[in-house]
């Protein structure tokens, strides 16, 4: 999906410059010998008595992952604050980002015993300051001499340290640090951040979670039946991770950089439809998670109803207000209706948490651009801690976007350096969906049937055009699919065929040459539904072929494919050129939708607004009822 926009001074600040040292660097690395003569340059404690230095205080040294702690600061001088020619590009969680001009004092969070040496400004795809040698975890700016802030922590492999530095986030200079003291995780090897994932097979589910320690005993413990006294079954887990010489470049290879966990993988078989599954992850040696649970999603039939919660270019909105890489605070919304408990009531709100809690979602579809850390790693954590609760409980299949693969001479087929560097590295090792023949990189397509559908994901950022293998693989997966067993046909990618912000007069083919091919095998196998993510709206065609409406539907019978765009689950927001005969819906605020299929005959797509926190609208329903004597309702 398009990059969020960089603050204009930011952006050309950051352009034209390597790993190198600048007068102004060189002025700071040399501080203790030239700060009498350099300008600019010298100690925090300059103009102070000799008794106050800055310092920090936490409440709390030892914690366990998902604590809060409270972290104090004094003794800055005041003469300092907003003293910079620095500028940040902040946001809190009620408002959208903005520049915040003259910031000097902050405060960050870092993994004990990575370097923080200043750099510079660099010229690195997808990247922002602070610039140094290890980006921040999160920071916040600091307006006063003393004060306090509260940390949501997460455990990711490394104790933490805070650290305080002045000069803005340019060309910072450290002042005062914890790395004697830094807080320790109690759990620091525990088994979390448990999602789920369809495989190949009815009657199987995978059981994906992360852990820092190295265990071939590890796997996962489970039972069928809410009343089952003991998790007497077990599912060993085969063990994945990646190095920094596997990614494409900086920022991930730089100071975006943090060492990956141990993914692990188990698959649970014999599964039967409607049970309730008890299970928990891990081992004697690294611990246990805390136990979940989940419903089997119904199997391939054509008279099954299937739940569908579906989402795409989320991003994370960190809890405690810090901030980060890319910040979206409006994610927060959508992934807080996924996780709280739905009550019965006639209100509008939780209409994605009564499909996932209160109703047991069957599926979560996120159509590509997930965490949006592009580079910068630690961001992954908090990503996958966000979805935890809503990916544990229904299986979670993703689709690559132009955020999790897109590097030059990495195999994909738009260009640009849209991962930072991750070049879906990451991605694929979180998630594992089942490609064909187990292909995640050079690959990432793939196709399941579940209840009364049958599912096929694109990868968009690979060529699928004619005579590619995804083009190959398309055809004829759509020819082998089952009607009978299968009577709706869905497709969903992260890059849209068709959008009112890229095109009004027919395919989007900026973002794909090869649309006119693949549409073509769309419409001969009788696609129903299109979902596609990347631009950051909501918009919902016609039955569509070339840029056309598919008129005079007659019961029963099939036009053409309807397109949904998605992509405005939390990161930011884009616009419309104009609104083409073809669109017949245009949303340009922050949601998610939810699917409903009955059997054979009926399919509803409901659209909402989470913009205001605590309310859900829906704006929006979209019905194609083959039983009508129009079979699509809007």
């Amino acid at each position: 999906s398009p990059s969020p926009s960089i603050p204009h001074s930011l952006h050309a600040a950051s352009m034209g410059h390597k790993v190198q040292m600048g007068p102004q660097l060189l002025c700071l690395s040399v501080v203790g010998l030239l700060s009498s003569f350099l300008s600019g340059c010298g100690s925090d404690t300059k103009h102070h008595s000799a008794d106050v230095k800055p310092s920090i205080t936490v409440s709390s040294m030892t914690v366990q992952s998902g604590d809060w702690i409270t972290v104090s600061w004094s003794g800055l001088n005041r003469r300092f604050l907003g003293d910079s020619n620095s500028s940040a590009y902040l946001c809190t969680q009620d408002s959208f980002c903005k520049e915040v001009k003259g910031l000097s004092y902050w405060l960050g969070l870092f993994p004990h015993g990575a370097p923080r040496t200043a750099i510079g400004p660099q010229d690195w795809p997808e990247s922002n300051p602070p610039w140094l040698e290890t980006s921040p975890i999160k920071w916040v700016p600091i307006n006063s001499t003393s004060g306090s802030q509260q940390f949501h922590l997460e455990a990711d492999g490394t104790n933490l340290v805070f650290v305080l530095f002045r000069n803005g986030t340019t060309y910072p200079v450290e002042v005062a640090a914890t790395d004697a003291s830094p807080v320790v995780f109690s759990d620091l090897d525990a088994p979390r951040r448990l999602h789920l994932a369809l495989t190949k097979q009815t009657g199987e589910m995978q059981v994906s979670f992360e852990s820092h320690m190295l265990d071939p005993e590890a796997g996962v413990e489970w039972a069928a039946g809410k009343d089952a006294v003991n998790l007497s079954q077990w599912a060993p887990a085969i063990r994945y991770t990646y190095t920094k010489d596997e990614l494409c470049g900086p920022p991930a290879t730089a100071a975006g950089f943090v060492q990956a966990p141990h993914f692990y993988h188990a698959v649970l078989t014999s599964l039967q439809e409607g049970q309730v599954i008890r299970y928990r992850a891990g081992s004697k040696s690294m611990g246990w998670s805390p136990e979940k649970e989940f419903v089997v999603p119904p199997f391939p039939n054509k008279d099954a109803e299937l739940r569908v919660s579906l989402l795409a270019d989320m991003g994370v909105a960190y809890p405690d207000q810090t901030q980060y890489h890319w910040m979206e605070p409006y994610a927060g919304n959508t992934t807080t209706y996924a996780s709280q408990a739905w009550t019965r009531d006639s209100s509008p709100r939780g209409l994605l948490s009564r499909l996932t809690r209160g109703a047991n979602a069957d599926l979560v579809l996120h159509m590509g651009d997930l965490a949006y850390a592009t580079g910068y790693l630690s961001k992954w954590t908090y990503f996958m801690s966000s979805i935890e609760d809503l990916a544990s409980r229904s299986p979670y299949m993703t689709a690559q976007g132009n955020h999790e693969r897109d590097w030059p001479k990495s195999g994909s087929a738009i260009g640009g350096s849209d991962s930072g560097g991750e070049c879906g590295i990451p991605t694929q090792t979180r998630f594992k969906m089942p490609t064909p023949g187990g292909k995640q990189n050079d690959g990432g397509w793939y196709s399941f049937n579940i209840g009364p559908v049958h599912f096929l994901a694109m990868n968009t950022e690979m060529d699928a055009g004619a005579g590619s293998e995804q083009l190959t693989f398309i055809r004829e997966d759509l020819s082998a699919v089952n009607r009978s067993v299968s009577p709706w046909i869905i497709v969903m990618g992260h890059r849209p065929m068709y959008s009112s912000n890229h095109n009004l007069t027919g395919y989007n083919l900026a973002d794909g040459p090869w649309w006119p091919d693949v549409e073509a095998a769309l419409v001969e196998h009788k696609v129903d539904l299109c979902l596609w993510g990347h631009v950051h709206n909501t918009e919902v065609t016609c039955p569509l072929v070339a840029g056309k409406c598919v008129e005079d539907i007659r019961a029963g019978s099939y036009a053409a494919p309807v397109h949904a765009v998605i992509g405005n689950a939390g990161q930011s927001l884009s616009g419309f050129k104009g609104m083409p005969h073809w669109s017949h819906f245009q949303m340009a605020e922050f949601g998610y939708a939810a699917l409903r299929v009955k059997g054979s005959s009926r399919l509803e797509m409901r659209f909402f607004s989470d913009v205001n926190p605590g309310i859900n609208q829906l704006v929006y329903r979209l019905v194609i009822d083959r039983d009508a004597k129009a079979s699509i309702v809007i």
